[in-house]
């Protein structure tokens, strides 16, 4: 239901930046509309058919670009929703609190608050402490912890292993690159292999496959008995 909905939402949005624009470029009331908002605002909406039409070129995902494009275009959406409803001769009060109901109903699915209540749904990380953002993205005080032991005790150059999205985190705080792979096969003999909260938690290490999300298994039996456990804080292992 609520993928019907965000489906929906899209397309919806997409047809309101249109007759919005549309709007703005012929109205004579609106004439003293900056040319620079109207250039702009069109070129968001290229982007975005752009992403539609060539999904897996571009790589970015539609509804985030839209979110986005938001910032210079909700004016644009809520012009094209007065003049829609006055055009079915609602009463100019009604008009502003059915535009404002029916973003205030988007926003709430889309910020994941009625999935969080009713399940059904991919856990959003503004209300869950769990999900693909909350594992993949969001840095625990204990991974930063984990990441200072490897900084003071690990050698220069060490071969560390971990999953993909504890590689970026290392990167961003302390400037290690990491091989991104939890996989037996690829850990070496003598390697750091860095598991991380969400690894430990959820058993599981997200990671992106031509595109797609897919999730490994954490080794943790593997880690257990070929390597050694040099490092633990309760949420973020660290083995030799």
């Amino acid at each position: 239901m609520y993928s019907l909905i965000r489906s929906g939402y899209a397309a919806l949005i997409e047809g309101l930046i249109i007759v919005g624009l549309t709007i703005l470029t012929v109205s004579r009331k609106l004439a003293r509309v900056p040319r620079q908002f109207l250039l702009l605002g069109t070129a968001s909406l290229a982007m975005i058919v752009v992403e539609a039409v060539l999904p897996n070129v571009i790589n970015y995902g539609l509804l985030r670009l839209m979110q986005q494009s938001l910032m210079l275009l909700a004016p644009v959406i809520v012009i094209a929703c007065y003049y829609l409803l006055k055009m079915l001769r609602m009463p100019i009060g009604w008009r502003f609190r059915t535009t404002a109901l029916l973003m205030i109903g988007f926003f709430l699915v889309n910020v994941g608050f009625l999935p969080a209540l009713t399940g059904g749904f991919s856990p959003t990380l503004p209300v869950s402490n769990s999900g693909l953002y909350y594992e993949a993205y969001y840095t625990h005080a204990d991974e930063i912890a984990g990441g200072q032991w490897l900084a003071t005790n690990a050698p220069v150059g060490a071969e560390i292993n971990s999953d993909e999205f504890a590689r970026r985190k290392l990167i961003a705080y302390f400037n290690f690159y990491t091989i991104p792979t939890l996989q037996p096969s690829a850990i070496s003999e003598h390697a750091y292999v860095y598991v991380s909260y969400g690894d430990t938690l959820f058993g599981r290490a997200p990671l992106y496959y031509n595109g797609n999300l897919l999730y490994e298994n954490t080794p943790t039996q593997f880690l257990h008995d070929e390597k050694n456990l040099l490092y633990s804080n309760g949420d973020v292992r660290i083995y030799q």
